[in-house]
Order: structure tokens, then C-alpha cells, then sequence
């Protein structure tokens, strides 16, 4: 299955889409929006917590099950992650 998630960052001016990660294929793609470079370079570098498993996932090792993870882990009040349909 492919998979597209958006990184998002609220601000007083309102939400701005930082990132864009996708996993199509078996492969993961990223692309920033001009000046949030360094939040996709983190967000691409961290594990993700499966809850339910009490595992950490790395991009390189699972990209399909780290992909679906990024809600879980990123959400704040001023960043987090959505998968979009």
C-alpha cells in the first residue's frame, strides 16, 4: 500500500505544510518547503515508537510501518504529522 503523510507546523499565521513524505513502492520520498529542510532531516533520522509492540522502527529498517507511525509520535502544539488519503 502507498502512503502520503504531511509534516505541520501551526503558528499564529496558521498551518503551513513543512514537509511532504511518501512511501510509494517499497521506497520512501521526501520533499521540504523552502526553509524547514532541517525538520525533515529530523524527522527522517528518528525512530518511531510502535506502542502497541514497545519496538522502536527506523525508516531503514520498516519505511511502510515507520510511515504509519509519524502521527503517533509527531504531534504537538506546534508540529505534528497527518497521513493524507
Amino acid at each position: 500500500m502507498d502512503y502520503c503523510c504531511e509534516i505541520v507546523e501551526n503558528s499564529e499565521e496558521g498551518q503551513t505544510i513543512a514537509a511532504i513524505i511518501r512511501y510509494d513502492n517499497g521506497k520512501l520520498t521526501s520533499e521540504a518547503t523552502r526553509g524547514y529542510e532541517n525538520v525533515l532531516s529530523s524527522v527522517m533520522q528518528q525512530s518511531m515508537l510502535n506502542r502497541e509492540e514497545g519496538v522502536e522502527i527506523s525508516a531503514a529498517d520498516d519505511p511502510e510501518e515507520w510511515i504509519q507511525l509519524l502521527p503517533e509520535n509527531i504531534y504537538g502544539t506546534y508540529l505534528f504529522a497527518r497521513l493524507v488519503v
